[in-house]
């Protein structure tokens, strides 16, 4: 099973949306049908990068084509992989982009003529280099993708090919999710460097100061744990890796048409540094600038050492400290792409011995005297805990006036209180705050569900929510005075949990009551069942406890922190619960009316249990049941509708949860509140779906 399923309909939306013009899509699409009939043996991914999101044709677990969406310069891209060094022919024109690789046609012909050629050789030497097993099996395949192409192409493009049986015996076991390096050859390391490099200066220059980076770390206390080399396999590059961040990247690649070395420099420090001869900022990197540990990123264009060790060498060291206080080590899920050919190249050409990192923790001696050993486990430390005074200086900030900020803090508010009703919902959520810029997040499992900030002109000032993909398509929800799309400044799908994205601009929660809570609550319900083990590890430490504190007073509310381990705090959520009763016994309080700046209902976790505990977690209009249809993923998913909807009521009104609550799929959900102004009944929506059955029929 994918680990990120991707349907039809979401590859469909993509290229439709990226490519409206049907002869450009198919421009694209042909392209992709090519390499693929060409390769034979494939894996394409859809997955979420930082910037937004691609679509992938890998060889091995190399990328040949991409296909994607920048958030930058909210434009879309097309991305082929070529050999870089049988391309010296090739010069900038509107139909090719040099520096980046981007083919720029709308039409076929110049791939035919100039840049099939080059882009097939590259895959050539890719397969040359890898055998079936080598591949990188944490790559998933997604049918979807290939069923689309068929689709919009009218062909039959083939199957992936995992024939060979080393690599079918390895995809059964289940490992961390590090990746199996890439074979390297000490010749083909060697040939690659001196071909990239080709100035015997310029080679001592730039091993040198991986050495002296390599030294450095592993001088620190436990640094031995904190590193990694690894290598690029086509497009040359050799890349240092302390933490979480790349500090070092020798590499002749895509975005440089000459070979460069890229290094990592302390912000604070190197405020004097200027673009000269000897050093260039990266400006268009998309790791220009390393937040999490303080450090702008540039380019060291002397081909000697001087510079080096009078000026960037102490900037660079300040940023590996950083980085060490920073992390507790190399994370468990990439050390297995370490490269120890690098190490033994640079002892080579350097004559030195350099240090091998060291992930392992000696537990105890074994009964016949051999050291038994586990991997060292990768725990980022807490960062430094955001003041109270910095919260309510980053929401007072953000959002000035008063009722705006009120309607901000009650949707985090819900959100909180929504998550914790689930079974375990503690362990699944944090909530976070930053001054620099201001911005806060609300997380679940591994999303972000809400966010706000003051970066960038589009986010500024603005509430981003995450919606039920599945609900909207059946609302069409569209662009308006109170709801605007994200476009791609931030992340503008979440395909895993099929989630589309937008900004909330009502300047009251009428419209939040109305529209989105629903569209935004079902999200939480799809992350929830989509991360069982609760919120990502890496994203604990950064919860800020004082944000729930500054809602709670703001709000008058009682929230409780989130609780990892072990048990919650008695209060889970800002619902005054009735006191140890039976829905069979005492009927239920729902919609008490809270005054902030509008009502504000709130809603009855226990009261919606209970109506699944009677009904069954099963549609009562369709009969849908998720669980029969999905197995466990599905087990226990459904919505529950009140009947009498809660924004009628005006005041505390006693529910009862067999009366009044009632189990429906999302689907029958916004069908029942398909027409303006009206809520239709079950029976009404039973009577309307047999009618259409017996028509079709």
């Amino acid at each position: 099973m994918n680990k990120y399923p991707i349907t039809f309909q979401d590859v469909k939306h993509l290229f439709e949306h990226l490519y409206p013009d049907v002869n450009h899509r198919h421009c694209i699409l042909k392209i992709f049908a090519e390499s693929i009939n060409y390769i034979k043996k494939f894996e394409i991914q859809l997955v979420r990068l930082s910037y937004g999101k691609n679509l992938t044709l890998y060889v091995g677990n190399t990328a040949v084509l991409k296909v994607e969406y920048d958030k930058k310069t909210n434009d879309s891209t097309f991305w082929i992989n070529i050999d870089n060094y049988k391309n010296q022919t090739l010069l900038e024109t509107t139909y090719w982009d040099l520096k980046n690789h981007y083919y720029l046609s709308t039409k076929l012909t110049y791939w035919q003529k100039t840049i099939k050629t080059l882009h097939f050789l590259a895959i050539e030497k890719i397969i040359k280099q890898y055998s079936p097993a080598s591949q990188n099996i944490a790559i998933p395949h997604h049918r979807a993708i290939i069923q689309y192409f068929n689709y919009a192409l009218n062909i039959t493009l083939p199957k992936p090919s995992h024939s060979d049986p080393q690599l079918a015996a390895s995809k059964k076991i289940k490992s961390i999710s590090s990746t199996i390096p890439k074979h390297i050859t000490d010749e083909l390391l060697q040939e690659n460097f001196k071909r990239a490099f080709p100035n015997p200066i310029q080679q001592y220059t730039v091993l040198k100061i991986f050495a002296d980076a390599i030294n450095y770390i592993d001088s620190l206390e436990g640094g031995e744990r904190y590193w990694k080399v690894t290598y690029g396999l086509l497009t040359f590059r050799i890349v240092l890796t302390i933490g979480n961040n790349n500090v070092i990247s020798a590499e002749y690649m895509r975005k440089t048409p000459y070979p460069v070395l890229w290094l990592s420099v302390d912000n604070t420090a190197s405020q004097h540094l200027q673009d000269s001869q000897t050093w260039q900022w990266d400006h268009n990197h998309e790791h220009e600038y390393y937040e999490n540990i303080d450090s702008h990123n540039g380019f060291y264009l002397s081909h000697d050492l001087d510079y080096w060790e009078n000026t960037i060498k102490p900037l660079h060291f300040i940023s590996l400290d950083k980085a060490y206080k920073k992390y507790q080590g190399l994370p468990i899920s990439i050390q297995a792409n370490h490269h120890p050919e690098i190490t033994r190249f640079i002892n080579q050409e350097l004559s030195i011995k350099l240090p091998e990192p060291n992930y392992q923790d000696v537990v105890s001696i074994g009964a016949d005297g051999t050291m038994i050993v586990k991997p060292r486990k990768f725990l980022s430390k807490r960062k430094q805990e955001v003041s109270y005074e910095r919260i309510k200086e980053a929401f007072e900030t953000t959002f000035p006036d008063k009722k705006r900020r009120e309607v901000v803090l009650t949707i985090f508010a819900e959100s909180i209180a929504y998550i914790n009703q689930f079974e375990n919902g503690h362990r699944y959520w944090s909530v976070s705050c930053s001054n620099n810029p201001y911005h806060a997040h609300f997380h679940v499992g591994h999303n972000i569900l809400i966010n706000f900030n003051m970066y960038g002109e589009e986010r500024r000032g603005r509430l981003w929510l995450s919606i039920d993909s599945a609900m909207n398509e059946i609302i069409q929800l569209e662009d308006n005075d109170y709801w605007d799309w994200d476009k791609g400044s931030f992340y503008p799908y979440y395909p895993s949990i099929h989630a589309r994205n937008g900004y909330y601009l009502c300047p009251d929660l009428s419209y939040w009551y109305e529209v989105i809570k629903p569209l935004y609550f079902q999200t939480i319900d799809n992350t929830h069942a989509k991360y069982t083990k609760g919120l990502h590890s890496n994203s604990r430490h950064k919860h800020d406890p004082k944000l729930v504190d500054y809602i709670n007073d703001q709000l008058g509310l009682n929230l409780a922190q989130p609780c990892y381990e072990g048990k919650p705090a008695a209060v889970t959520n800002y619902i005054d619960e009735p006191d140890d009763i039976s829905y069979s016994e005492q009927p239920y309080k729902e919609g008490t009316v809270k005054k902030i700046s509008v009502n504000r209902y709130e809603r009855d976790g226990t009261a919606r249990q209970a109506c699944i505990d009677h009904y069954g977690a099963v549609c009562q209009a369709c009969g849908m049941d998720f669980h029969k249809q999905y197995g466990d993923l599905g087990k226990g998913f459904i919505h529950v509708h009140h009947i009498t909807p809660l924004h009628t009521i005006q005041e505390s009104y006693e529910v009862d949860p067999i009366k009044d609550l009632v189990p429906v799929c999302p689907n029958c959900h916004a069908m029942i509140h398909r027409i303006k102004d009206t809520t239709l009944s079950i029976d009404e929506l039973k009577q309307r779906i047999q009618v259409n059955n017996e028509t079709n029929d």
